[in-house]
């Protein structure tokens, strides 16, 4: 079980400018003590970082406090161009009990863990690094606070696990993220060079240091020197190794400056795509000026090379229900029996022509050459299918004329002969009698 860190400065129980009340210790580190505190006007927790100094005279003093204001400065501003900067809320100077001066930053307070907290607990369980894709969606926030930074010309120059912060958003529900901590040791770049600051004390980490920071030798630090030590945090995520194999000052800088032995994914024990490899090979070159310019160019170049070498999807010729899945076809293939196929699809030569069977026929062997045809090389047949029941082709279909149908139209009886037929004439000859008869028979009477 870990020792819980001490309160180096003696600070828990009181209250910083009258309104910051010190409650526990939650974090010691080589330049200073984290505190977790109460902003009693906001009623909500707060982290105090007091910076851990040797003993200086007046005027140094006063150096070191406006270095403090022009961090709590630069913290909030670059908090309000990214939500991936942990937010300042104030800053100060303390006596402590001791008597000791010490400078002290309030900082947003915030819930989880830092990234080198994670990689220690996973590689104390041996679960080994993170996947490519895994590690870039970790990392991308602290990128996009990295970038926000570099935006306004400023350099961490500490990059690290330490400072990457793993923490959840205010969000309903509440969604995983990383902040970006400690810009307290950043100076305002103004074009390639640095304006260094009258502190002498070491502001980085060897571990994760870049060349020049190691070899002043090599060139200024900037906004690339970021770029080296990102690179290297990426390595450790993806392999679940240290990014360097020495432990000693003099061992990280041989290493370091090594042209011959760059710490890349490869390098150590990472299989990853060439494209990124390239990318990374370039992030951690040892010359300053042949790395990205800054984090926003690397993390553009890393995540194009990452889609680039997704790989593409194989051609093949689709079987029929994939076919009719891309035409929209969407009904379910049965689980037993015949399988339907639609027209023009699985056979399109038979949509478009039908041959009613004819008598068969002595079979031909499948390499003879046909009658009347000199002999050539037979292609392999493809495999024979199953023959359905041939259905007469349909009657050719009456063209549409638009308007109201034709009227259909009886041929007129034939006209009658000329002349009277005998039959009338003797028919009206007996009429005539039967007529007179009847007149004579009156008469008489």
């Amino acid at each position: 079980m870990a020792e819980a860190p001490s309160d180096l400065f003696g600070l828990v129980g009181t209250i910083l400018d009258g309104q910051y009340r010190i409650d526990a210790v939650v974090g010691q580190g080589g330049y200073g003590v984290v505190y977790r505190g109460f902003h009693l006007t906001f009623e909500q927790p707060v982290a105090v970082k007091v910076l851990k100094l040797p003993e200086l005279d007046a005027p140094t003093q006063n150096v070191i406090l406006g270095k403090f204001r022009e961090e709590a400065k630069l913290q909030y501003v670059l908090s309000q161009a990214s939500l991936n900067v942990v937010r300042s809320i104030g800053f100060g100077a303390v006596t402590t009990p001791s008597g000791a001066w010490a400078p002290f930053v309030v900082l947003e307070w915030l819930e989880g863990l830092s990234l080198a907290a994670d990689l220690n607990a996973r590689f104390a369980e041996r679960r080994g690094g993170r996947g490519l894709g895994e590690t870039i969606a970790l990392l991308e926030p602290a990128a996009r606070g990295l970038i926000a930074a570099h935006h306004q010309h400023v350099a961490h120059r500490d990059v690290k696990p330490a400072n990457f912060f793993l923490t959840t958003t205010g969000d309903v529900p509440p969604t995983p993220t990383m902040k970006v901590l400690d810009f307290g040791i950043a100076k305002v770049i103004l074009g390639d060079d640095l304006i260094a600051g009258p502190t002498a004390f070491m502001s980085f980490t060897p571990f994760y240091a870049a060349p020049e920071q190691l070899d002043r030798r090599l060139g200024a630090t900037g906004l690339h020197t970021d770029v080296y030590s990102f690179a290297l945090v990426f390595v450790e995520v993806l392999t679940g190794k240290p990014p360097v194999d020495g432990r000693e000052v003099m061992a990280i800088l041989l290493e370091a400056t090594d042209k011959n032995r760059r710490p890349t994914p490869r390098a150590r024990g990472a299989t990853v795509p060439d494209a990124v490899e390239a990318v990374l090979a370039r992030a951690l070159s040892v010359e300053p000026r042949a790395r990205h310019a800054n984090l926003e160019q690397m993390w553009d170049a890393l995540t194009k090379a990452i889609a680039a070498s997704k790989p593409a999807a194989t051609l093949e010729i689709p079987s029929a229900k994939a076919r009719g899945a891309m035409r929209g076809l969407t009904q379910p293939m049965p689980a037993s029996g015949p399988t339907p196929v639609a027209e023009t699809v699985a056979a399109p030569t038979a949509a478009l022509v039908q041959v009613p069977p004819q008598a068969p026929t002595a079979p031909v062997p499948p390499f003879a050459p046909l009658p009347g045809r000199p002999s050539a090389p037979a292609a392999i047949p493809a495999p024979a299918a199953e023959a359905a029941p041939w259905v007469p082709p349909p009657p050719p279909l009456t063209p549409y004329v638009w308007g109201p149908p034709p009227m259909v139209r009886s041929h007129p009886p034939p006209a009658p002969d000329s002349g009277v037929h005998w039959a009338v004439w003797a028919g009206v000859g007996f009429g005539a009698i039967f007529v007179l008869l009847i007149i004579v028979s009156i008469l008489l009477k």
